[in-house]
């Protein structure tokens, strides 16, 4: 039995039961120096999800007789065609070796769990869009959903090469990037920068999306919600990942 065959048995084990949709891998470009986008047709996948901003599935790996799952976001899906983009970062972890390598023809599983997308209110005035590389492919499907509304985007990054991750920022929106430490920094500046927004007036109708790591999204949260008043209604959050 091959090692993602067991990983779907364990999922069945546990009394989750999954679907698995398989996908073709025609071909990869590099982005930045720690990035790679991978392109693949998986029609099946793409009818199943439907189409939403921040769309993400789980893709399983294979490594040392172990099966691996990450979740990416979901970029570029033209359904007609069922074709679809997704941006690995390319630090050494399993996807990304996996990235580095894809050749066309190879194919990966995925599967479907918890994705959906709560739009903001129609009064919404302002959106704060929170996060890291990572999120930075989410970021951008929300951008490109609601581009008359604008937004401050607060992103963490680790080095100078992230920089080059495209944005596609309006001309109404404003970047903030803030070096990785262990969240305070991140933490501080949208502390920082909220307290200014709330002096002028209320933060009530503006709408915020966290995807950053765990302990930070957990801090913000109660930032948002203790400090400022920000009704839970106006949060979308979810932690991308965890320190270890």
């Amino acid at each position: 039995m091959n090692t993602v065959q067991h990983g779907r048995d364990k999922l069945v084990s546990r009394g989750i039961p999954k679907k698995f949709f398989t996908c073709t891998v025609t071909g990869a470009t590099p982005i930045t120096d720690t990035f790679h986008r991978v392109h693949l047709h998986g029609p099946d996948l793409l009818q199943a999800i439907g189409s939403h901003p921040t769309m993400w599935a789980r893709f399983w790996f294979r490594k040392n007789a172990r099966a691996h799952q990450r979740a990416f976001t979901l970029i570029n899906a033209q359904p007609s065609e069922g074709t679809l983009d997704i941006d690995v970062h390319v630090h050494g972890g399993t996807a990304g070796e996996w990235a580095r390598n894809a050749t066309p023809g190879s194919s990966i599983d995925a599967t479907l769990q918890g994705t959906g997308f709560a739009a903001p209110r129609a009064s919404t005035a302002h959106m704060h869009l929170i996060g890291d590389a990572a999120s930075i492919p989410a970021i951008r499907s929300i951008l490109q959903a609601f581009p008359d509304l604008p937004a401050t985007l607060w992103l963490e990054q680790q080095n100078d090469s992230e920089m080059d991750i495209p944005l596609h920022a309006r001309f109404h929106d404003d970047v903030v990037r803030i070096a990785r430490g262990d969240g305070t920094p991140l933490i501080a500046a949208v502390q920082e920068g909220l307290s200014r927004r709330s002096s002028a007036g209320s933060l009530k109708s503006e709408w915020f999306w966290l995807a950053c790591e765990a302990s930070a999204n957990r801090a913000l949260l109660v930032q948002l919600r203790s400090k400022f008043g920000v009704p839970r209604s106006n949060v979308a959050a979810m932690a991308y990942w965890k320190a270890e």
